[in-house]
C-alpha cells in the first residue's frame, strides 16, 4: 500500500516545496485534493483494484429478464470503491456436482470411481473434450454503477466468479508498493501543472515554475 502522507512528503520534496513559502494555506492539504481529484482516476484506469467476487445469482435481484438475457443488481459490498469494470466471469462448481457433470459414465459411476484401464481413461478424456468445445462460454455486460447483463448460454449452475475492477481508495490503502514509482510520477506532474497555472498570476514570487 502506499502512504499518502509520505507521498505528499516525497513531492514536495522532488519540487523544492519543504522551504519554500507559497501562497497556500495549507500545501500538504491541497497536494492531497489533487493527488484525490487529478491523479487517482487516471490511475484507476490504467491500474484498477482488481478483486474477486463469488456470486449466486438465485440470491441477486433481477432489474430485467428477457429469454435472451437477465440483468441482476451486483451486491454493495465494496464501500466507496467505485466498479469501473468486470474484467472477467466463470462458472465455479461444487466438487460433487463438477465430478458428476465432468466424468462420463464409463470413467464413474455416481461418486464411485471404478478402476479403469488405460483405454477407459483415453474414452473419458475424449467425452470431457467433446463437452468443453461444445459448451458455450459466458457472455455478460457490466451496466454502470452496479448491474450485471448474462446472455442466456450452456453455463452450468447459478454461482460464479467474478472478476472486478474497482477504483483506489482515496487514502491509497489498496494501491501496491510496486506502483509507487509510477503513481509518484503522475501526482508529480499534476503537482506541477496546478503550480505553474496557479503562481503564474503572482508577481514578485520567486519560484523554478
Amino acid at each position: 500500500m502506499i502512504n499518502i502522507s509520505k507521498l505528499i512528503s516525497s513531492i514536495k520534496l522532488d519540487l523544492g516545496l519543504m522551504t519554500m513559502a507559497t501562497p497556500f494555506e495549507n500545501l500538504d492539504e491541497l497536494l492531497r485534493e489533487i493527488i484525490v481529484i487529478r491523479t487517482l482516476p487516471v490511475f484507476n484506469e490504467l491500474s484498477p483494484n482488481t478483486v474477486p467476487l463469488q456470486i449466486d445469482t438465485n440470491e441477486l435481484e433481477i432489474v430485467e429478464r428477457r429469454p435472451e438475457r437477465t440483468v441482476y443488481l451486483l451486491p454493495d459490498v465494496f464501500g466507496d470503491m467505485e466498479i469501473m469494470m468486470i474484467t472477467g466471469m466463470e462458472p465455479t462448481y461444487d466438487d460433487k456436482r463438477y465430478s458428476e457433470s465432468y466424468n462420463s459414465s464409463i470413467f464413474s459411476y455416481g461418486m464411485n470411481p471404478c478402476i479403469c484401464g488405460y483405454q477407459e481413461l483415453m474414452l473419458a478424456q475424449a467425452q470431457a473434450n467433446l463437452l468443453s468445445a461444445a459448451s458455450k462460454g459466458i457472455t455478460f455486460n457490466f451496466i454502470a454503477p452496479n448491474m450485471l447483463e448474462i446472455f442466456t448460454g450452456y453455463a452450468m449452475g447459478n454461482t460464479f466468479r467474478l472478476t472486478v475492477a474497482l477504483s483506489h481508495a482515496e487514502n491509497l490503502s489498496t494501491i501496491p508498493s510496486t506502483s509507487y514509482s509510477s503513481f509518484l510520477k503522475l501526482a508529480t506532474l499534476d503537482v506541477k501543472v496546478y503550480l505553474y497555472n496557479t503562481l503564474i498570476h503572482y508577481e514578485n514570487l520567486q519560484t523554478a515554475y
